[in-house]
């Protein structure tokens, strides 16, 4: 049994602590933010590799990651994750996406909206973050892990596996300055009978049903820049 200290608190931070206490490992969350205070908390969260390489290793590790969230799904309705039917629109004729064969019922979608030239449809998990995280914190303290906010000028020391979840606060913690943010802004709005998502891969830009009480509206996502503070706040 390791001694184990993840550094981050977001989803990330939340799933590896979880993986390595099932595995019998002692495991202590240190974060600044917690989990309901990350950019983590106002992700759309649906399953959907975005500006993910390699593709060869993403496809192992996206693959996982839907089995055990359809799973989630199927068997665990309290951690907030369902499988949702949805459709991705594009302007032009494009070949199936290169992970079309992880994702359950995809297929080339007949009808679309005016504009488009080409989508495709698929069932894929959809997580209702401030539900998400408070099961996978619990979960962490139910197998006797503990998350603690602490302040960290350096990635700490006297474990035996350090794991660096610190998302954005890497640039700093680990001394890396090709860490940078992709910004984008969303929007939370009351639902209003969306039971399908929507995709429009040339912002890009999605309309998703977090949950029965209201959907994420995602009009732009801007390039990487510079800044390492986010507004996690959403806009209502």
């Amino acid at each position: 049994m390791a001694r184990v200290t993840v550094v981050g608190a977001g989803v990330v931070g939340l799933s590896c602590a979880v993986r390595l206490l099932e595995g019998g490992h002692r495991v202590d969350v240190l974060a600044r933010e917690l989990p309901l205070e990350t950019t983590s908390h106002v992700a759309a969260a649906i399953w959907y590799p975005y500006l993910a390489e390699p593709r060869e290793r993403v496809l192992g590790w996206g693959g996982r990651t839907f089995e055990v969230l359809a799973d989630l799904a199927a068997t665990t309705p309290e951690a907030g994750v369902r499988l949702l039917p949805g459709t991705e629109v594009l302007t032009g004729a494009s070949p199936d996406p290169w992970w079309a064969g992880v994702v359950t019922g995809f297929g080339r979608e007949p009808l679309l909206p005016a504009g488009y030239a080409d989508g495709w449809g698929f069932t894929t998990p959809v997580a209702d973050m401030p539900v998400y995280l408070t099961w996978l914190r619990r979960r962490v303290a139910d197998l006797g892990g503990t998350v603690t906010r602490l302040t960290l000028s350096e990635l700490p020391v006297g474990s035996d596996v350090v794991v660096n979840c610190s998302g954005l606060g890497a640039r700093h913690l680990a001394a890396d300055g090709s860490v940078v943010p992709v910004r984008g802004q969303v929007v939370v709005v009351e639902q209003f009978g969306l039971s399908r998502w929507w995709l429009d891969e040339g912002g890009p830009t999605y309309v998703i049903p977090a949950n029965t009480r209201s959907s994420s509206v995602a009009p732009s996502s801007a390039a990487p820049g510079s800044r390492s503070r986010t507004r996690p706040r959403p806009t209502r």
